[in-house]
């Protein structure tokens, strides 16, 4: 049995390697000899920081 606050992490790789494009995706992990069904969202984006010192 899975514990209600169980948590899964994905490092979105598809099964060939290579990182997935952002969107929505229908994920079946199975657990204890059940499929759940969950929707999740991969969202990407770049981070600068810059420095606005004077």
């Amino acid at each position: 049995m899975v514990e209600p606050d169980s948590k899964l992490r994905w490092n979105t790789l598809d099964k060939n390697g290579k990182q997935v494009a952002q969107g929505i995706y229908l994920i079946q992990p199975e657990v204890g000899g059940k499929k759940l069904a969950q929707k999740i969202c991969v969202i990407k984006w770049n981070v600068k920081i810059i420095d606005l010192s004077v």
